[in-house]
Order: structure tokens, then C-alpha cells, then sequence
């Protein structure tokens, strides 16, 4: 969601703006080279300016032209600072900044691949070794057991950040460095252990994406609830998203739902998207 309220939505060949009053869609594409990697939108990041930044390139919402970045420049994970400075994340693991359409690397010793974030509670960029970077505060991830990689990563309150790994949640205490593995009680499983989003709510809620559908973390009352998001209630979660328009979850091959009030969800009905691309969307 941009500045103004609007909701872009990526598939695998360009971005979908949502029209709120008649929920239709208008889809934005560009023609890339043949030797390019595509227009990649399995992560979407905004900018101060409004301007969308997602694997390969960047694009400018206000005049709705495509900037693509160098195939080589292709990123694993992307985080935006408030100044407008870019860090990306190569897929050989090479820290990036990128400013003003120009990418330069940033010298580490460890390259290794894993989700940038940049924390909203702290303005930490969370990083898997110690930099020094100029301007930017940084922050150190633990070490997970079996050296497994950040897939998610969710800052709660400034001294709390959550971690979605392919195997298993974690909450690590930063100022004292402890780090504790969630449970998820009677709805453990390796696929419930896959998180793909997290999300916390005004309430202080979290909610938690997986290849077991969603669940939701009451803080007060402390257990997980299992929510079906449909009638078949088995769903793998790609992504979530808090907007205006609603709690969206994308579930993978069957489109978007909406949550607007609790824990209840409706389709999206995605009028104007290719059905094919309306169900397998890359980012919200």
C-alpha cells in the first residue's frame, strides 16, 4: 500500500493497482530484455517517494514507468530506509546499497543468504555478522540452531524481534540475547514450523503465516489459535499485509482474502487480473 492508500499487488509479470470503489484491478507491464531476469515481485518494498522496489529493479508509481537494475544486481531480500536508501541482499549473499539508481557493494566478510529487515520499532537493519555502516544503525542476529536461515523477520516492541525460520519460530531478546523457540502446542507440524509471514496487529496480536494456514497470538491470553481462511481450511500462506483495505493474506493457488474485522475472512475477488495470475501473486 503507497502513500495514498492505493493497493499494488506484483505478479509474475508486473504490478496490479486495486481500484477500492469497483475492487477491479489495472495491471502495469514492461517488456525486459531476453538475456533479464523479469520483472521479479516476490518482495515489495516502498519508498518515501511512493516508488516500488522488488528483485530486479524499481517502479515509479507517479510517472508508472519500470527502471530494471542490472541482471547481475538481482536481489534475495530488500529493506528501505526513511531517506530512501536501498540495501539489497545478492543471491551469493553480497550486501548492497543502492541510491539513486546506483548499486554499490558493501564489504563483509561473511556472504550468506538471509531477509533483510529493517526494523520499525528500532530503525535497525538486522544483519547476520557485525558492519559498520554509515547512518544506518544496525542490528546482530543470533545464531539459530542448525545454522538455520531468517525467512521472516518481525520487530514488536524495541527490545523483541521474532523470527520465521523453514523450521520453526523464534523470539529473541536482543539487550539480553535470549533466544526461545515458540511453541505451538497441539498444532506442531513441520508445515505449521514453515513460516511465511508475520504480522502484529494494532491490538499487539501476532499473526503467523505458514504452510499450514494462519495463526493468531493473542499476547494476553498467550496460545496459538488455528484460523481457516476458507471452508477447506488447509491453505499454504505466501504472504500477509495490514491495509487500509483490510488484512490481506495470499494464499498460494487460490488468490487473495480479506480480513476486515476479527478473525474472519472473504475472498478478494480479483476482477480484471488473469485468473491464472490472480492466483499465484507474488507480493501485496
Amino acid at each position: 500500500e503507497d502513500g495514498q492508500g492505493r493497493l499494488w499487488i506484483g505478479t509474475k509479470n508486473g504490478f496490479n493497482l486495486f481500484d477500492r470503489g469497483n475492487e477491479t484491478f489495472t495491471r502495469f507491464q514492461s517488456k525486459v530484455p531476453e538475456d533479464h531476469y523479469g520483472l521479479d515481485m516476490q518482495q515489495m518494498e516502498f519508498d518515501a517517494e511512493d516508488r516500488i522496489w522488488f528483485n530486479t529493479g524499481w517502479f515509479d508509481t507517479k510517472s508508472r514507468l519500470f527502471h530494471l537494475l542490472d541482471k547481475n544486481d538481482k536481489a534475495y531480500s530488500l529493506a528501505v530506509a526513511d531517506d530512501g536508501l536501498v540495501w539489497s541482499l545478492s543471491w551469493e549473499g553480497e550486501l548492497r546499497k543502492i541510491q539513486s539508481g546506483q548499486v554499490e557493494e558493501v564489504q563483509s566478510p561473511k556472504k550468506q543468504k538471509f531477509q533483510l529487515h529493517r526494523g520499525e520499532y528500532t530503525s535497525r537493519l538486522w544483519l547476520n555478522q557485525p558492519l559498520l555502516l554509515p547512518g544506518q544503525p544496525t542490528g546482530l542476529l543470533p545464531v539459530l540452531p542448525g545454522n538455520l536461515e531468517p525467512r521472516e523477520l518481525l520487530e514488536t516492541d524495541s527490545a523483541t524481534l521474532w523470527i520465521g525460520t523453514d523450521a520453526g519460530l523464534y523470539r529473541y531478546h536482543w539487550p539480553t540475547k535470549m533466544l526461545k523457540k515458540v511453541d505451538f502446542k497441539e498444532h506442531s507440524s513441520a508445515l505449521t514450523e514453515s513460516i511465511r509471514g508475520l504480522y502484529q496487529d494494532p491490538s499487539g496480536g501476532i499473526w503467523v503465516g505458514t504452510l499450514n494456514g494462519v495463526f493468531h497470538f493473542d499476547p494476553y491470553q498467550k496460545p496459538f489459535e488455528h484460523l481457516n481462511v476458507t471452508e477447506e481450511g488447509t491453505e499454504v500462506v505466501m504472504g500477509m499485509e495490514n491495509t487500509s483495505h483490510g488484512y490481506l493474506v495470499n494464499l498460494l493457488g487460490k488468490g487473495l482474502y480479506r480480513s476486515k474485522e476479527g478473525t474472519s475472512f472473504d475472498e478478494l475477488r480479483l476482477e480484471g487480473l488473469n485468473s491464472d495470475l490472480s492466483n499465484y501473486i507474488w507480493d501485496i
